[in-house]
């Protein structure tokens, strides 16, 4: 998160920040976070409105902050898995939609206020850009993975990602209107059924589990 305090190692700001965390979160678990007014999170976070915008310039921005922190985090994950000598891409990307679908189960409340129907329009390109920028990170690093007849530049990479980064959102999207407790492995497994072979490092074991039969 953003700070503009000279120390942001102080004690003071450390308490800030997480008081504004708690706070955000829990606001943006109740209502789209365009409902929610800087008034609204600096009495929760027990601060004036001042103080506030040292740290963020609106409530959907401190959501954004405090979300893409967790997000970058598992974007670092994957970059440092894919190079770990040894790893094979499908388990790495099994690891990492398990670890969204973890985030997204956690923080279910705050999508289902803030994404799902079409309510709220800060956490949609929040979400595709994690994808996004994990699939142009491995296309950029590995072309090899894009199929032989396919043009290797920056326009399909860029194109790639964004389709994949966008598709999972939708995908995200169609989970969470799942009746609850929902199943974190569903969301993991139909993301890598409807991956193309290719992006999973194009080796048979890189598919999805087989469903269920009472999924079928």
């Amino acid at each position: 998160m953003e700070v503009i305090e000279d120390d942001a190692a102080d004690p003071r700001v450390v308490r800030t920040r997480q008081r504004l965390r708690t706070a955000v979160l829990a606001a943006a678990a109740e209502r789209p976070i365009e409902q929610v007014s800087v008034s609204d999170l600096a009495k929760a976070a027990e601060i004036n409105r001042a103080t506030f915008y040292k740290h963020a310039g609106s409530p959907a921005d401190l959501l954004r902050m405090v979300l893409i922190q967790d997000y970058d985090a598992r974007h670092a994950a994957f970059v440092a898995a894919v190079q770990t000598p040894g790893s094979r891409l499908p388990d790495v990307w099994r690891q990492a939609l398990s670890a969204l679908a973890a985030h997204l189960d956690q923080h279910a409340a705050i999508y289902e206020a803030n994404l799902v129907g079409g309510r709220g329009h800060a956490l949609a390109p929040l979400m595709a850009r994690h994808i996004t920028m994990t699939v142009e990170w491995l296309l950029t690093a590995r072309p090899q993975l894009l199929p032989a007849d396919t043009p290797r530049d920056g326009l399909t990479v860029r194109a790639t990602s964004h389709y994949m980064g966008y598709g999972a959102l939708g995908i995200a999207a169609a989970w969470l209107q799942e009746p609850t407790p929902r199943d974190p492995d569903r969301f993991t497994a139909t993301v890598l059924t409807l991956l193309p072979h290719w992006i999973l490092g194009g080796e048979p074991d890189g598919a999805a589990p087989a469903r269920p039969a009472a999924d079928r």
